[in-house]
């Protein structure tokens, strides 16, 4: 395997009122293709800011980042906006998904932002997802009509669509019961296998750590323990 990520010495604070606060302290993470990451840690602990860092939503104050070979310091706003729009697919705990739109329609909905195929053709890739998602019995139903479940399946779907280097899930078991927890991780792992898709999961329960092969622990804006069971 070959290096997707690598953060050296990343650092980031914000202003809060008249105080600094020190969110990342310093963190260095080696990413390899097709990994499944775990990044572990409670509220406060720097975990989200670490994601976004590595969606390109937000900039670091100092250190350096290589995604896919390029130095995300020397990008401009375009130029990550298109990296993000073409490799990185997102997860998150509440689904957003938009409620007047079909699933199939959601799903397509990166395909449409990104251009270059017709209607025709986000349709037919967005029915292949959510195919794998076992989801395509739903794809004319709204996110009204669907389970939590099924809700994630479709958001899954959605960040999957533009066949993405990278996908970051913020706890995305965190509104499910247990058992459709499960279901929706032992749906990541298989896609991941099927797919090779990288897949980050940010996570506070160590149940869904101990899934993930390669475990990061976060502790104020530090990496404690880095553990890859290969």
């Amino acid at each position: 395997m070959s290096a997707l990520i690598q953060l050296h010495n990343i650092r980031k604070s914000y202003q809060i009122g008249d105080q600094v606060q020190q969110v990342l302290q310093g963190v260095n993470l080696n990413v390899e293709i097709g990994e499944i990451v775990s990044i572990m840690g409670q509220s406060g602990s720097g975990k989200s800011t670490l994601m976004n860092i590595i969606g390109l939503l937000d900039r670091p104050d100092s250190g350096h980042y290589h995604f896919l070979g390029n130095a995300v310091e020397t990008l401009s706003a375009d130029q990550l906006a298109e990296i993000r729009n073409q490799k990185v697919g997102f997860v998150f705990q509440s689904f957003f998904l938009l409620p007047r739109m079909t699933a199939l329609q959601n799903v397509g909905l990166p395909l449409m932002y990104r251009g270059g195929l017709n209607e025709a053709e986000i349709e037919q890739r967005s029915l292949e997802i959510l195919e794998k998602v076992g989801m395509v019995k739903w794809a004319k139903h709204r996110p009204t009509e669907l389970s939590g479940g099924q809700q994630q399946r479709v958001a899954i779907a959605r960040a999957l669509v533009g066949k993405p280097a990278i996908v970051l899930a913020d706890e995305p078991t965190g509104a499910l019961d247990p058992k459709i927890g499960t279901e929706i991780l032992d749906l990541f792992i298989n896609l991941n296998e099927q797919e090779q898709t990288t897949l980050i999961i940010i996570t506070h329960d160590p149940k869904v750590a101990a899934r993930c092969w390669h475990r990061v622990k976060m502790v104020d804006g530090h990496i404690v323990e880095a553990v890859k069971h290969l």
